[in-house]
């Protein structure tokens, strides 16, 4: 399943009802962002009916041409659950203008170098309903008027049921393959860039956190990953004292491509103590 797409396009702000809270002082600047969808391939969360809507709270992190604090982070403004949406934030400085690239998600703390980007995948995410965290980067060449991003990577998505009440981590494993710690785009000019795993001891697992309890017992996560081919795939659903309650082995050879939804069966935990193993495809 290909993924679709998000132009963005900045505009200032004109007309301020706050004028206290979008412009604190004569440096500063508030500035949205409207993203509407493109026909290309990105999205940042996704409905049962693999539709593009952004996520409430969704963040991204924005490279600008201001020396002392370059990247600044742009909040979704509403709800979210549609396929256009209105980010906010704001620029520091006078004739500070938006540059280079944008990444989504914003916690991937990005650094660039002329046009080499290194961004820093987490080891764990805190669940959300709906939220992917899926890995994007818009290349900007025109000051920030307009952003186009497209995937770094892929996306695995898992419906568990059953969930223990005491269950308070899904942690998914690929053996031998890197899934965080600093990756790199060699050059975000590159038509199509991505990022790529490759063969490690450590880094190999993501941690999704959820909340314990007993009326929730159907949940659905969604783990970024980087492109490549990963074997020996795991998940296990453990409680905060990281006991091992269940565990799902998935098919080995699994490729991942750029844009790339991978859809597992459905998994149902064991409700055998000790955590038998359930087997998915």
């Amino acid at each position: 399943l290909t993924l679709l797409g998000i132009t963005v396009s900045a505009l200032l702000l004109s007309n301020c009802s706050n004028e206290e809270v979008m412009q604190q002082n004569d440096t500063q600047r508030g500035v949205t962002l409207s993203a509407s969808i493109n026909e290309s391939d990105s999205r940042a969360a996704v409905t049962d009916a693999g539709v593009f809507s952004w996520g409430k709270g969704d963040q991204i992190s924005v490279y600008t041409s201001y020396a002392a604090s370059a990247w600044q982070t742009f909040t979704l403004k509403g709800e979210g659950g549609n396929a256009s949406g209105t980010f906010m934030g704001m620029l520091m400085g006078e004739d500070t203008e938006i540059t280079s690239c944008a990444v989504h998600p914003a916690i991937l703390k990005p650094v660039l170098a002329e046009n080499k980007l290194t961004l820093t995948l987490p080891s764990s995410y805190e669940w959300q309903e709906g939220v992917t965290n899926v890995i994007m980067m818009a290349h900007i060449t025109n000051s920030g008027n307009k952003l186009g991003f497209s995937h770094l990577g892929g996306l695995f998505r898992f419906v568990v049921k059953g969930i223990p009440a005491s269950a308070t981590k899904f942690v998914f494993t690929a053996t031998g393959k890197k899934l965080s710690g600093e990756f790199v785009v060699e050059d975000i000019s590159t038509t199509n860039p991505v990022i790529v795993t490759s063969d490690a001891q450590s880094n190999n697992s993501i941690t999704i956190n959820f909340p314990a309890s007993g009326q929730i017992t159907e949940r659905i996560f969604y783990v970024p990953v980087p492109t490549g081919t990963y074997n020996a795939l795991k998940c296990d659903i453990m409680d905060k004292s990281n006991t091992l309650l269940t565990t799902a082995n998935l098919a080995t050879g699994k490729e991942v491509g750029r844009a790339a939804l991978l859809l597992v069966p459905t998994l149902t935990c064991s409700s055998t103590a000790g955590g038998v193993a359930v087997n998915a495809s």
